[in-house]
């Protein structure tokens, strides 16, 4: 990866570290809030895409041109692909912000604040490392996902790990599910293949911590 590509990856993955800023929002507001504030981002997510795809389309519809409000829209999308990977904009573009806005939304909705917040920096955290990583020092491919790499994953299950316990400081969590939730993610991750983890990977945790907490712990 060229270092001009390495240095957006890097903007990208400290946005997306962002999303750990549903917990205290959930503790303060109520799950059930972030909860639907995460759908509606994804909403938002497909509206701006879908604008986005075809805005010259929409500015010849408008009439005259108006130089101001182009001028933040230029502004304002320019700073949404600054942190958007270009094959995803020529393809599908905010199709990640989508999916992991559905993914986090999905998972504080549907489950308790606990194993809720456990999921998400499992998911954070843990898929930021493992692309940060892999993408550094990744040298051995996984034999079942050639993307991937054992460097990659190793920094998934350990940063996982450290942030699960971390919150555990926090929020009252049974401690046997920390490496329950940082060896699904990892585990996600890593056979996410053609999926995209920003959806899988909370809500695989999150269910797998789910049952863990309801039948063992």
């Amino acid at each position: 990866m060229m270092k001009s590509d390495f240095k957006k990856e890097l903007k990208r993955q400290l946005f997306h570290l962002t999303g750990l800023l549903a917990l205290p929002l959930a503790l303060l507001i109520g799950k059930t809030f972030v909860g639907i504030g995460g759908l509606g981002l994804a909403l938002l997510a497909c509206c701006l895409a879908e604008y986005y795809k075809k805005r010259e389309e929409f500015k010849e519809k408008a009439g005259p041109s108006r130089p101001v409000l182009e001028k933040m829209e230029d502004l304002f999308y320019g700073a949404l692909n600054s942190v958007e990977r270009r094959a995803n904009l020529e393809k599908q573009p905010y199709v990640n912000a989508f999916s992991f806005n559905l993914g986090v939304g999905l998972t504080f909705l549907l489950l308790p604040l606990e194993i809720a917040s456990l999921s998400v920096v499992a998911f954070v955290v843990g898929d930021s490392a493992a692309t940060l990583v892999g993408i550094s020092w990744g040298r051995h491919r996984l034999p079942f996902v050639r993307k991937k790499s054992w460097e990659g994953s190793l920094g998934c299950l350990l940063s996982s790990s450290l942030a699960c316990g971390v919150l555990s400081f926090f929020i009252e969590i049974p401690l046997p599910l920390i490496p329950v939730a940082a060896f699904g993610g990892t585990l996600t991750e890593a056979f996410s293949g053609q999926l995209d983890d920003n959806l899988t990977m909370p809500l695989v945790v999150g269910l797998l911590l789910f049952l863990c907490s309801r039948y063992f712990f």
